[in-house]
């Protein structure tokens, strides 16, 4: 984060989260409250309040609590004014808004994304896409795409056939998945324009697929006579080359944005725990002791460290983890499981499953495990699972 404000207003994570989440990881998790002011109860600069909220960069603050930040919103007659004011008056963002606003979301959406690139120098990513697989007793298994704030909805897939492990190429315009058709068990690249593309490795059963910086070159996890390892496939030649040969259960690859340092679980020690491997070197090692159970890690969009979920009493947790395997801690407590763990693409939220009492809905959380909050709204009987969040943003 640039933080070229005035220091009073932000508060490092050194002393409100501990200096434990600095050295896990590896930067300093910054936090400013805002709260309304005059006129800020107009619906505008309500809902402006709400999206600087749910972005994980401002706590807002009701009108008693102490703010370092207040927003006030003004309506003349053509215009509206929205201003982001410090303590002592000093004015940090004004925005002028042309009335009438004949789209007041996208209008908000689009001031607080100036409010919050004015303030730290990031752009937030409110037009990111979440994809995600859902199971209905009355619409069957479908792939689903939402935005970062769980209103816009698409369906990508909806005949009705299982769905699951859906991943974001690095361009944001396709997705992969795992399909359970007739035929059995299969990879599917579906681009947003509705293209798709059968993986055909011509050996095994496609689990899981994901993309790498070259849109050529795919990572697989191929079950060969009950045996899961890791092959590259070239999607011109429809070829594979063995990555792992292991008579160990080796699945859930993630591979970090340059694209050597591979994160997965195996079972080779007698018990499913995280691994890494270089891929330039080919070494792997263990990263996870704690536990019997410790699977589906994700990389941190700086890769300096990782999340996983891990089995603790019966229920599976998230955790962070650095990247050299020193420094773990615990995000998730409490009732339920929360598992699925996949980072926003500033690194500041976690998006996860929460399972309690059979349901499984998806989540959301600061990268410190701090406001937990529902993303979507759908039904108790609509199951969601497998999500992953979009490196960049699509139109919709």
């Amino acid at each position: 984060m640039r933080l070229f404000l005035v220091g009073f207003f932000v508060f490092c994570c050194s002393t409100l989260y501990g200096q434990e989440y600095i050295e896990i990881t590896g930067a300093n998790y910054s936090l400013a409250s805002i709260g309304p002011g005059e006129g800020a109860n107009d619906p505008l600069a309500t809902e402006v309040l709400r999206l600087l909220n749910w972005s994980g960069v401002f706590d807002v603050k009701g009108d008693q609590e102490a703010t370092d930040l207040t927003l006030s919103f003004t309506r003349y007659p053509d215009i509206a004014k929205l201003q982001v004011h410090g303590m002592d008056g000093l004015v940090f963002y004004t925005g002028v808004i042309p009335l009438p606003v004949l789209g007041a979301k996208e209008e908000a959406k689009g001031q607080a994304t100036k409010i919050i690139s004015a303030l730290t120098g990031e752009r937030p990513k409110f037009n990111s896409a979440i994809v995600y697989a859902t199971n209905s007793a009355l619409e069957g298994h479908r792939l689903v795409m939402t935005d970062f704030l769980g209103v816009r909805q698409k369906t990508l897939s909806a005949d009705g056939k299982i769905v699951l492990l859906p991943r974001w190429n690095p361009s944001s315009t396709a997705v992969t998945y795992t399909y359970l058709s007739d035929h059995g068990v299969q990879g599917v690249i579906l681009s947003l324009k509705g293209k798709r593309e059968m993986i055909n490795p011509g050996i095994g059963k496609t689990l899981e697929s994901i993309f790498t910086a070259n849109k050529n070159r795919m990572l697989l996890n191929l079950s060969v006579r009950g045996n899961a390892d890791f092959y590259w496939y070239n999607r011109s030649q429809g070829s594979v080359q063995r990555s792992t040969s292991r008579s160990a259960i080796e699945a859930s690859p993630d591979l970090n944005h340059r694209g050597d340092l591979l994160l997965f679980i195996s079972d080779r020690s007698g018990s499913v725990q995280v691994y890494q491997k270089n891929l330039k070197t080919g070494k792997s090692w263990r990263m996870t002791f704690g536990g019997r159970y410790n699977a589906e890690p994700t990389w941190s969009p700086t890769g300096k460290f990782f999340a996983f979920s891990g089995l603790v009493k019966g229920r599976y947790q998230i955790f962070l983890m650095d990247v050299q395997g020193r420094k773990q801690r615990q995000l998730s407590f409490g009732a339920g499981s929360n598992e699925q763990p996949r980072f926003s693409p500033d690194g500041r939220q976690i998006l996860f499953v929460h399972k309690s009492k059979g349901i499984q809905k998806l989540y959301l959380m600061r990268t410190d495990g701090s406001f937990v909050r529902r993303l979507t709204e759908s039904p108790d009987n609509v199951q969601e699972y497998n999500p992953d969040w979009s490196d960049k943003e699509i139109r919709w």
